[in-house]
């Protein structure tokens, strides 16, 4: 899994969820698609690094035992 991530999607990620874009920008965190069978992407899922500080993944509202955070196309 890649984590790098850009800028406009950190702003965009973090305006989705309610969240401090400063936060999403301290976790180290990379996109996966969510697609169907037909190949349409239906949404992205947000995985973050396993060695996240709790309170940062508390903070963007992440279950710290799955790691991941489901976002809209």
């Amino acid at each position: 899994m890649n984590f790098d991530h850009g800028e406009q999607h950190a702003r965009l990620i973090a305006k989705h969820w309610g969240v401090s874009v400063e936060d999403l920008d301290l976790a180290s965190w990379g996109l996966e698609k969510i697609e169907g069978n037909d190949g349409e992407v239906y949404g992205y899922l947000v995985r973050f690094a396993a060695d996240t500080d709790p309170e940062l993944l508390e903070n963007l509202r992440v279950d710290s035992n799955d790691l991941t955070r489901e976002v809209n196309a």
